[in-house]
């Protein structure tokens, strides 16, 4: 599999800032403290082989099982602008296929998100995750999981990326950002408008099928629809 290079271009200054993360938590953005992986590499590793093999799911109920037909769908290496309400994520619009082979890129914290993937009963081992978080984030559990990455610091959210991005197997991988309206309150448009359209290229190059997600009525419509630009189609789902 071809090596994900971080892109230069996305670089920004590192400075202290406060992130108020979705569980009201506050903590001071500074450095990181390295590029170090927790989890279990070679598990998420070998779901890359594992991709085209569907992983047992509970059929015990849930709000995601009683409408499977509101699932997102997504052809090969497509790339999608997922528009959510304010309060809500991408996790509860993905399949169940999508979690077989994820990378996912988000504000949330690694444990709450390994709590909903258990939830649709699927194995979490299954999952990347690239915290961003303006503090550390302690997880020990079996997703694999970088160090936290502030939400200023856009180049290294593209180097964590490019450390995922080995584990993603081309042309049957999913990954998922989560999200681009929480990151417009620390980067300026126009750079992360350069970090995004590095995403969607190498998810294009590896024929990775991608969700971006950004809470609508965040944002103005210029952006939204220069963010729609770099994407194959927008799915709304703010309703």
């Amino acid at each position: 599999m071809p090596r994900t290079d971080p892109d230069p271009d996305v670089a920004v200054d590192r400075g202290d800032v406060e992130v108020v993360g979705p569980t009201g938590d506050r903590g001071s953005a500074g450095d990181r403290d390295g590029d170090s992986i927790r989890g279990s590499d070679h598990e998420f590793s070998d779901n890359a082989d594992r991709a085209r093999r569907r992983v047992p799911v509970r059929t015990d109920g849930g709000s995601e099982r009683e409408r499977p037909d509101e699932w997102l769908s997504a052809e090969t290496g497509e790339q999608v602008l997922l528009v959510t309400g304010a309060m809500s994520g991408p996790l509860g619009h993905l399949p169940d296929e999508a979690f077989s082979n994820l990378l996912l890129i988000t504000v949330r914290d690694p444990n709450r998100i390994e709590r909903a993937v258990e939830r649709r009963g699927i194995d979490p081992r299954s999952v990347g995750v690239v915290p961003i978080s303006g503090s550390p984030v302690a997880y020990d559990g079996p997703m694999w999981c970088t160090d936290a990455v502030s939400p200023n610091d856009l180049t290294g959210i593209s180097m964590a990326f490019a450390e995922g991005m080995r584990y993603v197997a081309d042309g049957e991988g999913w990954v998922v950002l989560d999200n681009v309206s929480t990151l417009l309150m620390y980067a300026a448009d126009d750079r992360l408008h350069r970090l995004v359209s590095h995403l969607v290229r190498q998810c294009r190059e590896q024929e990775v099928r991608a969700v971006y997600a950004i809470a609508g009525e965040s944002v103005t419509e210029q952006t939204l629809a220069s963010f729609s630009g770099l994407c194959d189609r927008v799915e709304d789902r703010s309703e």
